[in-house]
């Protein structure tokens, strides 16, 4: 029964052809697929999802839209198949599948052949991606460029690359594989594949993601012009963050610029810049604007640090982020508005409806005025023999505001909040 089977599965295999007259990684961004009963299969490329499907297994490449780009990217995966008592990976190609790999131990020979037709010599493969790997299972890419040797009646193999990896990657990771060409000339056809996970000794629960795949130049790299700290008074008003790209790129450049530290966007600053930064194709450099709010508190020096986050058609160089030291210039004398160092606490902040405020002494609250930014009063609760207050904030209007409490001997202490 067992053999039957086999033969069966060795068959399905036999009957997934593929058409080398195709364009080039044609749906490499992966947003075209056809419905064929209870599956899904990427337009232009070949999976295992047919013969899975045949031998009653879940198919194991998937539609997805945790993509990258676009609506739609490839999802691998290792699944079981009961047929044949043993995992299968995910795996896509732009060729047909060698039978004898993937029913013979061990596997014979490389997984697929053929691909698709291809008139010039590409010098790298891109793309995006994100896997798990579970056990000691390797996640592997692979690209071969060949040429039809008509004396010798063979294929010379022109150009390599290959990708392989055993760790988790949870986001996203921009890939830029080098073609490795060991031969001169231009090569007639190109053969792609990828897998979750080897064939033999895999484990359930292996992933590739895979999107956007592309021929091309490697992208640019994008970094700050300088990481030197910059250290200014909270007075500056806007301070001018320059960025450029390695190289002029023929595509659009997507940066996402995200902040860290001491300070709190929307009290001490904003970014007047888009986030992300879009730079239009054969544009170089562009500038984040960051305002600095000037308050009327007294309080410590604070850092902001500006980083460049993900990117999209481009990487990250070496200099991404840069620490800013933002210098009070208010007059001395109150007692900071850092609540662990001024005893005064409030939350939360940002607050909506209600904000608290609390104080770790055993004084009463007598006095507190809440202003807005041009210092005019807009709220004057009322006190009571408490060291807790709730103050109800529901009618202010959405913005910034500084909070002056007086204690019952006499203590002030200051602090700065958002209304959302």
């Amino acid at each position: 029964m067992r053999k039957n089977i086999t033969f069966v599965f060795i068959a399905l295999l036999s009957a997934i052809a593929f058409n080398v007259e195709a364009q080039i990684v044609i749906n490499g961004d992966f947003e075209n697929w056809t419905h064929i009963a209870n599956y899904e299969t990427p337009d232009s490329l070949n999976t295992l999802n047919a013969t899975l499907a045949s031998a009653f297994a879940t198919p194991n490449v998937l539609k997805t839209s945790d993509a990258f780009h676009g609506n739609w990217a490839a999802k691998l995966v290792t699944v079981n198949v009961a047929l044949l008592n043993r995992n299968v990976p995910g795996i896509i190609t732009n060729g047909t599948y060698n039978t004898s790999y993937f029913t013979t131990s061990p596997p014979t020979g490389s997984p697929v052949v053929g691909g698709k037709r291809i008139n010039y010599r590409p010098n790298y493969f891109n793309g995006w991606l994100k896997d798990t790997t579970k056990g000691h299972d390797t996640a592997t890419m692979h690209i071969i460029f060949t040429k039809w040797n008509k004396s010798l009646g063979k294929r010379d193999t022109l150009g390599s690359a290959s990708w392989m990896d055993t760790t988790t990657h949870s986001s996203y990771q921009h890939f830029s594989l080098p073609i490795n060409y060991t031969i001169s000339g231009v090569p007639d056809t190109f053969q792609f594949y990828a897998l979750s996970a080897g064939v033999y000794g895999t484990h359930l629960g292996s992933v590739l993601y895979l999107d956007s795949l592309n021929f091309g130049p490697p992208p640019p790299s994008v970094q700050w012009n300088s990481t030197a700290m910059i250290s200014d008074s909270e007075n500056i008003g806007n301070i001018l963050l320059p960025l450029h790209l390695s190289v002029v790129y023929n595509d659009t450049v997507k940066i996402y610029i995200t902040t860290s530290g001491t300070t709190t966007t929307g009290v001490d600053y904003t970014i007047l810049s888009a986030n992300p930064m879009i730079l239009a194709p054969g544009k170089l450099n562009d500038t984040v604007k960051i305002h600095i709010i000037d308050d009327a508190i007294p309080e410590p020096t604070e850092t902001l640090n500006v980083h460049i986050g993900h990117t999209y058609n481009c990487s990250i160089a070496a200099f991404d982020s840069i620490a800013i030291s933002i210098i009070d210039n208010d007059a001395s004398g109150i007692v900071s508005l850092d609540a662990n160092q001024s005893g005064l606490n409030i939350y939360p902040n940002p607050a909506k409806a209600n904000l608290t405020i609390s104080q770790p002494y055993n004084e009463y609250f007598k006095n507190i005025i809440i202003t807005n930014v041009i210092g005019e009063i807009v709220l004057q609760p009322q006190t009571s023999s408490s060291t807790h207050l709730v103050i109800n904030i529901n009618n202010l209007p959405s913005g910034i505001y500084f909070i002056k409490t007086t204690d019952v001997n006499g203590k002030v202490s200051n602090a700065k909040f958002v209304k959302e």
